[in-house]
């Protein structure tokens, strides 16, 4: 009866949408797909162009983010890879209507070298509610998120583009990542006080369970004060969703002691964790493998950082290879002066289990007391964050 009640509500809850686009100049024939805009991306609807256009409905349980995905040909050769075009916005109940003066305005999801933000204002969708206050945020935003990424940018070809200035100007590298961290934590302060200002916007849940996904970044007082904002949210089977978020998070709030783990040596011997972390020292922790490559191009950075504060900060590589061999050559290759250690393979799931470590690079900050301080995936934010600590606490 419990199943049965349940299936009704679901039924109940169901928001019928349609989606009507108008755009010159797109191929009839081309294939057209409505994606859940998460990690699930989950299909929604799909269809066909024709007459300079195309047309969608389905059903969502709640208001959706969604990505809209536009085949730039009806047909591909066997080696040639999709072209598409689209947007993101909020999808909800009703009619949901998308124009471009051309299809060639409508940006790219995927570009090497580019954004799609460029030309975002160039898709105008109108719709529902959610959609509305969707459309609020992106054109509080997207002015500096297009500054942020273009501040990036410059770090990167600096860094990996073909005229190298990193092998050059050291100094210039460094500031040029200050500056895109800068620009990157002015667009998190915006998005914190968009959500603060507007609780009830199912963007703004969007936004929170988005920031929930950082490891260790709340404390417990932060996770209760969640549940108080988001009680009125417009989309209240996304605020259980969220309250559900918050209780797993609570084994992993910023400050909790560290989980001891048995780990490998080169020598093949073993130690456990709590040999190296030590009490009354800083601790940075590299989960890495010899197989990522954004690991491989972060080593020089966290060179940089043994380089400066060796004798301060403890810093150790804990791989995850499977492949022992593999993880050899990889420490041969990049030569690390600081110690490596290897997740053996009965050691996984006690790892994923006190971590979370679901990609890599994953990098961690303990501090004396054993408590960890951050989780990332930027060795420019573990960077900027060591030298805060030791500038502010001087702690060794």
């Amino acid at each position: 009866m419990l199943a049965v009640a349940l299936l009704m509500a679901a039924a109940t809850s169901a928001q019928t949408f349609t989606i009507q686009a108008t755009i010159p100049g797109i191929t009839a024939g081309c294939e057209v797909r409505l994606l859940t805009h998460d990690g699930h991306q989950t299909l929604l609807a799909k269809g066909t162009t024709a007459d300079g256009g195309f047309s969608l409905s389905g059903e969502v349980a709640r208001p959706t983010l969604v990505s809209l995905r536009i085949n730039d040909k009806p047909q591909y050769a066997e080696n040639e890879h999709a072209q598409d075009r689209g947007g993101q916005f909020m999808l909800g109940e009703g009619i949901t209507t998308i124009r471009a003066d051309h299809f060639l305005q409508v940006p790219r999801i995927y570009e090497f070298g580019e954004t799609p933000l460029k030309m975002e204002r160039n898709l105008h969708i109108e719709g529902g509610l959610p959609q509305r206050h969707y459309q609020e945020w992106r054109n509080y935003i997207i002015d500096a998120e297009l500054a942020a990424w273009q501040t990036d940018h410059v770090a990167w070809k600096a860094q990996f583009g073909n005229s190298r200035q990193s092998d050059e100007e050291p100094a210039a590298l460094s500031e040029m990542k200050a500056a895109g961290l800068a620009a990157q934590a002015m667009v998190d302060a915006m998005n914190s006080a968009f959500v603060k200002a507007h609780p009830t916007y199912a963007i703004s849940l969007v936004l929170q369970q988005q920031q929930l996904e950082n490891m260790f970044a709340f404390s417990n007082d932060e996770l209760d004060q969640l549940v108080t904002t988001f009680r009125d949210n417009e989309d209240q089977q996304g605020y259980k969703a969220l309250c559900q978020q918050i209780e797993q998070l609570r084994r992993y709030t910023r400050g909790t002691p560290y989980t001891d783990l048995t780990l490998e040596l080169p020598d093949g011997s073993r130690k456990s964790l709590s040999d190296y972390v030590k009490k009354g020292q800083l601790h940075f922790i590299d989960f890495w493998a010899s197989w990522c490559g954004p690991c491989r191009a972060a080593i020089p950075s966290v060179k940089e950082m043994h380089r400066q504060w060796g004798d301060r900060v403890n810093i150790l590589s804990i791989s995850l290879d499977t492949n022992k061999e593999a993880w050899q050559q990889a420490m041969q290759q990049e030569q690390m002066p600081w110690t490596q250690l290897l997740v053996p393979r009965e050691s996984s799931k006690a790892l994923t289990d006190a971590y979370q470590v679901r990609a890599i690079p994953y990098l961690m900050i303990i501090d004396g007391d054993g408590r960890i301080l951050l989780t990332t995936h930027s060795a420019d934010k573990a960077q900027a964050a060591i030298e805060g600590r030791i500038g502010l606490r001087g702690e060794r």
